[in-house]
């Protein structure tokens, strides 16, 4: 008889030890009744598939720390006004100026550093010389010997002399001394305008220290300027072909060229750097200037510089800062931001980029003051190396805050020419806008008994167009007329031709009250120009009959400039500043 030979297949079999599980592969199928339970000891990490693990990790989303990093950027990139930097798989941007730029498209970067749609152009320079006591105030903390530093916008220099204007109503002479740190002269512009150019008139060709240009636009004009020159010793050049002989300056001038400045400034001074200041006469100082008009574009765009990735990117996010310029902006609508890793083509069309737009928007949160902070979620974008940003604006429009028309008053002899063909008179025409009311032919003019030829006119050409919606007349005798008269209107340079009537004809003279508001003269209220909506750079009153008389001086004429608007919210989104993270 055969024996059976007992083996572990057979043998019931209630513990299994590591001596029975030998170096094979078990078959899952196998091993699923096994309790974990019965698993003791360690499993050597070699005997673990990778994927049995990985498959099972949450992978870490570093989009929120990415985003504080750019946040904690922007804030630094703020307060050391740095320029367009990076940082380890970041870009940092808040317009401190160019540096970061590659397109813009009917936006502009302003120089109080973000971009938005407004557009600033330039006309062509004009130089500003003559009174204009009116349209520029001057002011100084230097120590001043004799005269007044408001003398230097007099248009008197030269006039007392033959050769200087050396004396205290017309100049004003520095104290010889050492000034102290932040010592300006500063001059106030009726409204911000781009020099180009500034020369500052003085007796002879002395060095009076070293001093610099600067400007700014901040209310008061106390803060906020921006370094123009560098530190220039201020010393008089003698001119070769002097602009000024008319006014017999001395012509000994410290010019300070700005042609590089694009930006228009309310307020302009010149700032003591070192150096002693000697005993001169100081006559005159002239701006060249550029008009300047700025307008708000509808649309807009903007692309970010090329920044080169490590590696090829699918996944990038970031920050946006943002204030409302004007009006309440929703991102995502009238500013959107979209971002690649795939930049291709040249500016400005970037021909076959592939742009995505932010996968979200967070929560506008104050970053400071009116500036708003916007997390741009992590976006999906087109695998690459090449990493950009782009702003494009929508429904943008002007703010037009409301504003009434008003009379232009005082001294205008430097934006308002005066000239005539009417004869028989006493005094010039030029005195209807010097500001001064007097019986005198230095101040006024005196018709005598006549009729005046066809065609005869006073005409009163404006610096700049400007809309004239009234006019007032003034004459020291109430009763006295002088005919009947037609306001027209021109924009034909020169101002010979290419008139067109405005309002009716009527009565010039033979109204008001005497002594309001002026003691010793009557104005009369000239209507006639209150349908005009248009800007002109050429006004005249013309003659159409009746008999001009003698019998009072007149004064002055002056005029109600503008049109009273009531205002526009607009909406402007002002881009400050922005990251991305990639």
């Amino acid at each position: 008889m055969s024996q059976t030979k007992v083996t572990d297949a057979v043998r019931d079999v209630t513990v299994v030890d590591g001596a029975k599980i030998t170096t094979g592969t078990i078959p899952e199928a196998r091993i699923t009744t096994l309790a974990a339970t019965k698993l003791t000891g360690s499993i050597d990490a070699a005997r673990v598939p990778a994927g049995a693990v990985t498959q099972h990790v949450q992978a870490t989303d570093l989009t929120a720390v990415h985003q504080a990093i750019a946040t904690l950027g922007l804030h630094t990139a703020v307060s050391d006004n740095k320029a367009a930097f990076n940082l380890p798989n970041a870009f940092i941007d808040t317009f401190e100026d160019d540096t970061g730029i590659a397109t813009e498209t009917t936006v502009d970067r302003d120089t109080s550093e973000y971009i938005s749609t407004i557009s600033t152009t330039f006309g062509s320079p004009v130089l500003g010389n003559g009174v204009r006591t009116s349209s520029i105030t001057v002011t100084s903390n230097v120590t001043v010997a004799t005269g007044a530093v408001v003398n230097l916008v007099s248009g008197n220099g030269g006039t007392a002399n033959a050769d200087n204007a050396q004396t205290t109503s017309h100049a004003f002479d520095w104290a010889a001394h050492t000034p102290s740190a932040g010592t300006y002269v500063r001059f106030e512009f009726d409204s911000a305008v781009r020099a180009t150019e500034i020369e500052w008139f003085q007796q002879g060709t002395g060095t009076n220290g070293t001093w610099k240009w600067q400007g700014s636009n901040t209310a008061g004009g106390t803060s906020g300027y921006v370094d123009l020159t560098s530190a220039m010793p201020f010393t008089g050049v003698r001119e070769s072909n002097p602009t000024n002989t008319a006014s017999n300056k001395d012509n000994y001038v410290v010019t300070a060229d700005l042609s590089s400045n694009n930006t228009a400034y309310k307020y302009y001074q010149i700032m003591y750097v070192s150096g002693a200041v000697l005993y001169y006469w100081n006559e005159e100082v002239e701006f060249t200037t550029t008009p300047v008009t700025e307008s708000t574009n509808a649309t807009g765009t903007l692309v970010s510089d090329a920044q080169t990735a490590p590696e090829a990117k699918t996944e990038v996010s970031g920050v946006i800062l943002y204030t409302d310029g004007a009006g309440t902006n929703t991102i995502g609508t009238d500013l959107k931001i979209y971002m690649t890793a795939n930049l291709q083509g040249t500016t400005p069309n970037w021909t076959g980029t592939n742009w995505t737009e932010a996968a979200s928007y967070g929560t506008a949160q104050t970053f400071s003051g009116t500036t708003k902070q916007v997390k741009l979620g992590k976006t999906t974008v087109t695998s690459g190396t090449a990493v950009a940003m782009k702003g494009v604006w929508a429904n943008q429009e002007e703010h037009v805050p409301a504003s009434s028309a008003s009379y232009g008053e005082g001294d205008r002899t430097s934006r308002i020419t005066v000239t005539t063909t009417m004869t028989s008179q006493t005094g010039t025409s030029d005195k209807l806008v010097n500001g001064v009311f007097s019986t005198a032919s230095a101040h006024a003019i005196y018709w005598n008994n006549h009729t005046p030829s066809a065609g005869a006119y006073i005409q009163f050409a404006f610096s700049t167009a400007t809309i004239c919606t009234d006019a007032r007349w003034y004459q020291d005798v109430v009763a006295v007329t002088h005919g009947t008269w037609q306001w027209q209107g021109s924009n034909t340079a020169g101002g010979a031709s290419g008139y067109s009537n405005i309002g009716s004809t009527f009565t010039l003279g033979g109204g008001g009250t005497l002594g309001v508001p002026h003691t010793g003269w009557a104005r009369t209220q000239l209507d006639e120009l209150n349908g005009n909506t248009t800007a002109y750079l050429y006004y005249r009153m013309v003659w159409q009959s009746g008999a001009v008389s003698i019998g009072s001086w007149n004064a002055e004429m002056e005029f109600k400039e503008g049109l009273d608007v009531s205002e526009v919210t607009g909406k402007v989104a002002q881009l400050n500043g922005w990251a991305v993270n990639y």
